[in-house]
């Protein structure tokens, strides 16, 4: 259970309402997060900022992106994330046994780049500080520097958000949860 309360559409200001119109347009649904972050505005917005930047399109895949996602939830026991990045990643084509894999990415039929990918999320999710040299010469031999930034982004972002959403108990969002009919 949630230990803070949801804003609704009718109790944020017109800036938060427009957010949470294009997430309910997008998403079906307003998720809880991001309603519990709209009782603070000024981080509200540079938030979603924030995590539009990483999440969206880019220089790296946004599939591979979902699938990181998922992956550092899966090894923070984040089911608030798993659930709303696991239906992301599906709608960019991963299937259940494919998620159900990601703990051990030679076990997938993923392409090498990804599993290299997978390795460093899990890498820098476990322990920052033992990631080395060699875990970017492997990256390198497949991304770019900007993409190898996207992608410690996308890790660095879950890492914070599933701190975030299971330090406030938030549960997942249902689909059609948080609309407009909440004002």
């Amino acid at each position: 259970m949630s230990h803070l309360s949801k804003r609704n559409w009718g109790d944020v200001d017109p800036a938060i309402q427009r957010s949470f119109e294009a997430f309910w347009e997008a998403r079906g649904n307003v998720p809880n997060l991001f309603r519990v972050l709209a009782h603070q505005p000024t981080l509200f917005t540079s938030f979603t900022t924030h995590f539009k930047a990483v999440m969206g399109s880019g220089q790296l895949d946004v599939r591979l992106k979902e699938l990181l996602a998922c992956r550092v939830s899966q090894i923070n026991g984040c089911r608030y994330c798993l659930a709303s990045h696991t239906v992301l990643a599906k709608q960019y084509g991963a299937t259940d046994e494919l998620l159900a894999s990601l703990h051990d990415p030679d076990r997938t039929s993923l392409p090498a780049s990804e599993k290299l990918a997978l390795r460093f999320a899990e890498k820098m999710t476990r322990d920052s500080n033992g990631v080395a040299a060699a875990d970017f010469d492997g990256l390198r031999a497949h991304f770019s520097e900007p993409q190898i930034v996207e992608m410690a982004c996308v890790v660095g972002i879950f890492n914070y958000l599933n701190r975030f959403a299971n330090a406030l108990g938030l549960e997942p969002t249902k689909p059609g949860e948080g609309g407009p009919e909440h004002s």
